[in-house]
This record gives C-alpha cells, sequence and structure tokens, in this order.
C-alpha cells in the first residue's frame, strides 16, 4: 500500500511539472524571416511561431517571450509582449 502511494505521487508530480509555462527577456539583435527565428542580445536563438510577422519585429525591441519547458529544454513561443524600451 505504501509503495503504490509513494508511486501515485511520484506520477503526479511528473505529470504536473513535466511542462512549465516560462519567459525570457530580451532584446531583438536580428531576426531571420528565412529560418524563422529570432536572436536576441544574449545569444539565444528561438524559432518565431507561425502567427508571429517576423518583419514587425524590429531590431532593438525588448521582448518577453513566453514558451512551454519539458524535459527537452524550450518548446514553441506561446506569446509575446513587447515590454518597454
Amino acid at each position: 500500500m505504501k509503495t503504490a502511494l509513494v508511486a501515485a505521487i511520484a506520477l503526479f508530480a511528473s505529470v504536473t511539472t513535466a511542462s512549465a509555462l516560462s519567459y525570457v527577456d530580451g532584446t531583438v539583435v536580428s531576426v531571420d524571416e528565412k529560418n524563422r527565428t529570432i536572436t536576441l542580445a544574449d545569444r539565444t536563438i528561438m524559432e518565431m511561431p507561425p502567427f508571429l510577422d517576423g518583419t514587425k519585429m524590429p531590431v532593438g525591441q525588448k521582448l518577453r517571450i513566453f514558451a512551454e519547458i519539458d524535459e527537452d529544454g524550450f518548446e514553441p513561443i506561446t506569446k509575446i509582449e513587447l515590454l518597454n524600451q
């Protein structure tokens, strides 16, 4: 019984922490429309989601990029907020 309870708690914990919404703040240093990527000042490269028009993402723009994080790292971007300059 105790073993089953511990296993159930471990399974629940792995399911609830398997993905978490997180964000990164950064400043755009380049936009690659061909490869659909955004490069931030800290050299983070993120894949642009289908809903983002890269031509409207000016170099120097400060962003908050939200993405799902799982055991493999960042998943596709789910939301982008423009931050004040």
